[in-house]
């Protein structure tokens, strides 16, 4: 996310001198200038700049750029937002070398300052629900591996966004690598009764199948309602010409974690995932066409 420059039009200095302290609006031209520092002069220039030297490789010098705006205006969200990507994007760039690891350590915490120093910032709920899910991406098990502070901003981003199944998922997933099992399920019952059908289709479906997997000691019926309720979605999406290929994948998901549970029928348990392997194969040939 990078935002435009946002320039005060001649209306707001009119409307300054005429509205009415009530109404919230500026009231005079000096208020009306501190709503236009929220934007310093410059800024678009700025962040275009910036912008093309991260893309011509220029990173520690793009980053510089974003600094400078932050250290003179530490209240300008945006300028946090953008250098949190800055470290963020530097930071990924270095996960398969661990003779960098604490450079991208230091990358992953600088970013995590300032994405929440953006969400303090921004009263939008959108802007901090996405502040949010960034932080627990960067504290989870492929970041920082903070996964009590991960699963603490999972917790944030489900209550922020309540019906997202990408929150009650995340939160699903930390608890689970906590060691948390009875809360993950509990955190996905509560999903599969507040999410819509094309959210359930297009991700809680995976977090279902992915919890029945992880979760050895999951109840039978438990297991059952979550593999039906993701077969459901996987059969909603196979009947759509453009979804059939990722509906073909997920069938083949559910089948496998049936044929893992099925340690008493050996038999059932290699036909099923047989199935499951010439589903995948069939949905991966939809995509790889389509």
């Amino acid at each position: 996310m990078r935002y435009a420059l946002l320039t005060l039009s001649v209306t707001l200095f009119v409307c300054a001198a005429s509205c009415s302290r009530d109404s919230g609006k500026p009231t005079t031209v000096g208020e009306a200038l501190a709503v236009e520092l929220e934007y310093p002069e410059g800024w678009s220039e700025t962040d275009a700049e910036a912008i093309r030297l991260f893309r011509e490789g220029k990173k520690v010098e793009s980053t510089a750029a974003y600094q400078k705006v932050v250290d003179a205006h530490p209240n300008f969200a945006e300028a946090h937002y953008s250098l949190a990507t800055n470290h963020e994007l530097m930071a990924n760039e270095l996960k398969d070398d661990p003779a960098q690891a604490d450079v991208r350590k230091r990358h992953l915490e600088t970013a995590a300052v300032h994405y929440k120093r953006f969400r303090d910032l921004k009263t939008d709920p959108l802007d901090r629900a996405s502040a949010t899910s960034l932080l627990v991406t960067i504290y989870g098990p492929e970041g920082l591996n903070r996964i009590d502070e991960a699963r603490s901003f999972a917790r944030r981003y489900t209550e922020e966004k309540p019906t997202s199944a990408r929150g009650h998922g995340m939160l699903a997933t930390m608890l689970r690598l906590e060691g948390a099992h009875d809360r993950a399920t509990e955190a996905l019952l509560q999903a599969t009764q507040m999410v819509s059908v094309d959210e359930r289709d297009l991700v809680l479906a995976e977090h279902l199948v992915q919890h029945v997997e992880e979760s050895p000691d999951l109840p039978r019926a438990t297991a059952e309602r979550f593999l039906n309720e993701a077969l459901a979605s996987a059969e909603r999406q196979m009947a759509g010409e453009s979804t059939r290929g990722l509906g073909l994948v997920l069938k083949g998901k559910v089948l496998h974690a049936r044929a893992s549970r099925l340690e008493q029928d050996p038999a059932q348990k290699k036909q099923l995932a047989a199935e499951a392997d010439r589903l995948h194969r069939q949905g991966m040939d939809v995509l790889l066409k389509g």
